[in-house]
């Protein structure tokens, strides 16, 4: 393979395609035009050019005018053909095809009589061809991914048809190459998915490389994306292409070696960067980055199953600030350059830039969403949490990664493939208010293997009955289920388990509610003095029923702590722990301390105090040492059972419609080997905006079949519901009749 990445670059470093006339235009594809189809150009030249991906020696674009004549100007580019090879043992290959030529695809907006001209810029000067005619027919396509114009958190086609996401991350391929793209989009597409983030940075081909020299482009590499883009358009599948990812501009990190080394920026490889930062803050760099920007638009920008550009994948990972300054530069070129006017985003892992979310240029927000080792139980709750940060902003959001550890595939997990935290992230991040389902990262590792692509289409068929493209939906809060008069209430330990990470926890006392949830984020680190601006007290109110037992899983714990337990303002628990070797009760100790100075101890047990029936608040701090870290907290028989049914519900005012999730919250990934609870003669209390009659259909998520259709009357703004038997989440979609 690497004999054919040199030989594409060698080509394009010698050759452009020479014909007599100055400049002639002549179609590649055969056919007739179709609308939001991709076709092609060819564009002969009279003369030969040293680099032809640089638009400052040659620049060519060709101006395409609608019938009722609207110009759009598409760059042409440099173009190797190839061809796709079967090695004979499922893997598939790219092999020289033909000789370089310069091309111009594009897709048509609308049908009827269309004109074109080749532009033809260099330092001679520039020169234009005779117009061509050619006709263009109806399409198939429903056209470009838009925001909605009517509401500001979903998405529609060009067509008007509502593009709600349901899909996951496939962001490189394996050894087999395209073949794995092949059976990927191919199953998805089976299971209704419609949705798949694709990375355009390694481990998949790189466009830009130290081999091909900065300002140049692997031309193999480019069209391993072409065929990308062709299976996504066969599968209907729409695509978020990552331009570029944090690591290419780290030494190294967790996962080893980073890019920088081989980065054709890096001045060490003849690039302007003396530093990773001056890939953002140098002139060159910049220019650079536009070229190539201007170089991917005109080679995929006719694809419509190219739905959004992401500048960066978790730019916030590089250790370095990326100026909201240059995030918008390049968006904005994006946006100039690309004549559909495509959507443009960027994600982080973490650390967001609230100033980049809230530029125009910025289409979309994203999250991305990892357990740190299982940290993570509740996930449909911390997904709601992360979501719900920026409601302010009138923007589509995404869940667009999440796993239940950042380290490795859920497998580790889920050993069996029951696929509990998938399913989970799919649905939950519909019902918070998300423009798609959650994708999930571990794809070739977890999904794949395991054949989990039929989780997603009890959720495709769902999201296809609402018109999200028209609906304005906002969260709203439902009432604690109810049991049905006569039905004895049972009672269940609660866990909590965190949902902060390593940050200072508020001072703010929290309240657990009936139903369980804390009003703020339970710390997953308990501060000692010796990280006093970190430390802070956790209070939090209850109400109990009976008495109860408070107990503590400790985790791990850094040098040493001492965790004390307050109720009422009455100290009734002292808890020291040492991480020092030797330690009682450590399961195992460990140091990255070259002189043995500082000590990480793991834990896991548990340490219990009697908490009596009534109304109090506990608090919990670390008054000694380094940090404590725990895995959770859990309150024995404070919970009614069925107080433990979450309630995500979403309405839209205008229409009147409201659809929700009702979910066991001890259905999780910690419990995929127990057998899940059935409950029966519940109550809900459904919020409408409006009176009237409403269908209420009840969906199973397990099979994404409707099992039971009910008409209710709205009384005081709620509809009264009796729940169908309910084994671990059920669906709900109510529209007025």
């Amino acid at each position: 393979m690497r004999s054919i990445i040199l030989f594409a670059c060698i080509l394009a470093a010698v050759w452009t395609l020479t014909a007599r006339g100055e400049v002639a235009v002549a179609p590649r594809t055969t056919g007739p035009a179709a609308v939001y189809e991709p076709y092609e150009w060819t564009i002969k030249l009279d003369q030969t050019y040293q680099n032809p991906f640089d638009p400052a020696e040659v620049a060519v674009d060709v101006v395409f005018t609608s019938p009722a004549g609207k110009a759009l100007r598409m760059p042409a580019f440099w173009y190797q053909p190839f061809g796709q090879q079967p090695d004979g043992r499922g893997n598939s290959r790219l092999t020289p095809a033909g000789e370089p030529m310069w091309l111009v695809r594009f897709s048509p907006t609308v049908g009827g009589q269309w004109k074109l001209s080749a532009i033809v810029k260099d330092k001679a000067g520039e020169k234009t061809s005779a117009p061509v005619s050619f006709t263009v027919e109806a399409g198939k396509r429903p056209g470009l991914v838009r925001k909605s114009s009517s509401s500001p958190r979903y998405f529609q086609f060009d067509s008007g048809q509502s593009y709600f996401m349901v899909g996951l991350n496939v962001g490189w391929p394996g050894r087999r190459g395209l073949a794995d793209y092949e059976d990927w989009f191919g199953k998805l597409h089976a299971a209704g998915g419609n949705f798949a983030r694709v990375w355009l940075a390694a481990p998949n081909r790189m466009v830009e490389t130290k081999d091909t020299g900065l300002g140049r482009y692997d031309l193999a590499a480019l069209a391993h994306y072409d065929r990308i883009f062709e299976l996504a358009e066969k599968n209907n599948i729409y695509i978020m292409l990552a331009l570029a990812n944090h690591r290419e501009l780290l030494a190294s990190d967790a996962w080893g070696t980073g890019g920088w080394a081989i980065n054709p920026y890096n001045a060490v490889n003849k690039g302007p960067a003396t530093r990773p930062v001056d890939y953002v803050t140098d002139p060159l760099a910049r220019e650079l980055q536009h070229r190539r920007l201007r170089y991917l638009v005109a080679r995929y920008a006719a694809y419509t199953s190219l739905g959004f550009w992401e500048l960066w994948n978790e730019q916030d990972l590089v250790r370095f600030e990326i100026p909201p300054a240059w995030t918008q530069d390049m968006a904005q070129f994006l946006k100039a350059t690309d004549p559909y006017g495509r959507l443009v985003t960027t994600s982080y892992a973490g650390k967001h830039q609230a100033a980049v979310w809230k530029m125009d240029c910025i289409d979309l927000v994203q999250t991305h969403l990892y357990g740190d080792g299982g940290s993570i139980v509740d996930f449909p709750q911390k997904i709601g949490t992360e979501l719900h940060k920026w409601d302010v902003l009138p923007k589509p959001h995404l869940l667009a990664e999440f796993g239940i550890d950042w380290r490795g595939p859920d497998g580790k997990y889920d050993p069996q493939g029951k696929a509990i935290n998938l399913h989970n992230g799919l649905w939950s991040a519909v019902f918070d208010g998300a423009a798609g389902s959650g994708f999930i990262w571990w794809w070739d590792n977890y999904v794949g293997p395991k054949n989990l692509w039929g989780q997603f289409t009890p959720l495709a068929k769902f999201v296809e009955t609402v018109d999200w493209a028209k609906r304005d939906f906002r969260s709203v809060e439902a009432p604690v289920c109810e049991l049905a008069p006569g039905q004895p209430a049972t009672f269940d330990d609660l866990t909590l388990y965190p949902t902060a990470a390593w940050e200072k926890s508020k001072p703010d006392p929290m309240v657990l509610g009936a139903d369980g949830r804390l009003s703020g984020k339970l710390p997953l680190f308990f501060f000692g003095p010796a990280k006093k601006d970190m430390a802070a007290k956790l209070t939090m109110t209850v109400n109990m029923t009976g008495s109860s037992k408070l107990t503590v899983r400790v985790a791990e714990v850094s040098d040493s702590a001492r965790l004390q337990v307050w109720v009422d303002g009455k100290p009734v628990a002292d808890w020291p722990f040492s991480a020092a070797p030797g330690g009682p009760d450590q399961k195992s100790n460990r140091t990255t301390d070259p002189n043995q100075q500082h000590h990480f101890a793991t834990y896991d047990v548990d340490r219990s105090v009697e908490i009596p029936a009534g109304r109090h608040t506990i608090a919990i701090d670390n008054i000694a040492g380094d940090w404590l870290k725990i895995g959770s907290i859990s309150l024995a028989g404070a919970m009614p059972s069925h107080a433990r049914i979450r309630r995500h519900v979403l309405a839209d005012a205008a229409s009147g419609q409201v659809i929700a999730w009702l979910h066991d919250v001890e259905s999780n990934w910690k419990n995929v080997d127990q057998a899940p609870r059935t409950f029966t003669g519940l109550m809900l209390r459904l919020p409408v905006s409006r009176g009237g009659t409403y269908k209420v259909q009840w969906w199973d998520t397990a099979t994404g079949q409707v099992i039971r259709t009910d008409n209710a009357a709205a009384d005081g703004g709620f509809l009264r519901l009796n729940v169908p038997a309910l084994t671990r989440d059920l669906a709900i979609s109510a529209s007025e009749k």
